[in-house]
């Protein structure tokens, strides 16, 4: 049966009864959520979402729009990146859109963070807007950590510039509204080893969807997009990016 994993979801930010989302997405044969927090209240609540759903898998981290001076959230992140039902650190990383005025702080919490994985063997996962340099020069010197760069919206000089075994490049909504682009070109250069696919729900909606909440049971019209750009079955990209997605968050149920 095609399986597919959603990995990357804010279910706190969703507006209708999670119950629902849930029954849409096991009827479109999502197996697992990637439950990503973006501070430390949201990081306690995916993880209170797993205890009731173990299906949905939480993670930890210090999303780049909510750094700030206080290093005290580093002790309460640290306790729950530690935790064994924590998948991965993230989201984060860096934005220079929102926040360009932050840019020293930004690279000095993801420095902490890619730290912190790389003491706890965790994945990471990264955001990146607007920062590819800094993206580029600060993950290569984190070799050994393995990274998912979620939402990847940048061009084939990115990919060349990262792309190693850990690494993974996790595909949007947004490959459903055009066929052509830097981004598009990047993915056909991709292997499919190191894709994933995510809603990055309630955004992102993809096209077939436009104007409704984004959620995890849109998935396979992302996989339709990608196995188009790949010129693959769609059956193929779900196994591809489902094998993906569980040997990087260590999914073994």
């Amino acid at each position: 049966m095609t399986e597919f994993i959603d990995t990357h979801t804010h279910p706190y930010l969703m507006k209708s009864v999670l119950d629902q989302y849930i029954d849409r997405s096991k009827a479109a044969h999502i197996s697992h959520w990637i439950a990503v927090a973006i501070n430390i209240e949201t990081a306690k609540k995916t993880k209170a979402l797993h205890t009731k759903h173990p299906f949905i898998l939480p993670t930890a981290g210090i999303h780049p729009c909510e750094v700030s001076e206080n290093k005290q959230d580093m002790k309460q992140l640290t306790k729950l990146c530690q935790s064994a039902s924590c998948y991965a650190i993230g989201e984060i990383g860096l934005d220079y859109h929102w926040y360009p005025e932050k840019k020293t702080l930004q690279k000095d919490w993801l420095h902490l963070q890619l730290d912190l994985a790389k003491q706890l063997n965790k994945p990471v996962i990264i955001h990146n807007r607007k920062a590819d340099k800094d993206i580029i020069s600060i993950t290569n010197q984190y070799p050994n950590v393995p990274m998912v760069f979620h939402c990847f919206s940048s061009d084939e000089s990115f990919v060349e510039s990262t792309i190693h075994a850990n690494r993974m490049y996790s595909l949007t909504g947004t490959i459903t509204f055009t066929k052509k682009g830097k981004s598009v070109r990047a993915v056909k250069q991709i292997p499919m080893k190191h894709i994933m696919l995510e809603t990055d729900c309630p955004y992102l909606t993809p096209k077939a969807f436009k104007g409704l909440e984004n959620e995890p049971a849109y998935v396979p019209e992302i996989a339709k997009a990608l196995s188009e750009i790949k010129e693959i079955s769609i059956n193929e990209v779900a196994r591809i990016t489902t094998q993906n997605a569980r040997q990087f968050f260590h999914i073994e149920s």
